[in-house]
């Protein structure tokens, strides 16, 4: 069975982003570089913003602070399309 993209609820356009970002940066441990973070997923129309706890470590756009010492970083997108958001912590 074949399902378009037109067929796909608001929870559904919602989830696949989900999982795409699940998959770019679910398994992430530790970073040496500037992170690229997607700001829209263009297949399912869904918009994401990003969001961190310590923008010294690295910043909202993902530019990586190069610290001194290690430093734990949380990375929060939200994920919305037409009105309904999801927030996913990494």
């Amino acid at each position: 069975m074949l399902i378009t993209l037109s067929a796909l609820t608001s929870g559904d356009r919602i989830n696949n982003t989900k999982l795409a970002l699940d998959e770019q940066f679910g398994l992430i441990t530790e970073i040496s570089n500037d992170l690229t973070l997607p700001t829209q997923n263009s297949t399912y129309g869904t918009i994401i913003s990003w969001s961190t706890n310590n923008v010294d470590g690295i910043s909202n756009t993902g530019v990586y602070g190069k610290p001194y010492v290690d430093e734990n970083v949380t990375l929060t997108a939200t994920i919305s399309y037409k009105g309904i958001k999801y927030t996913r912590i990494y």
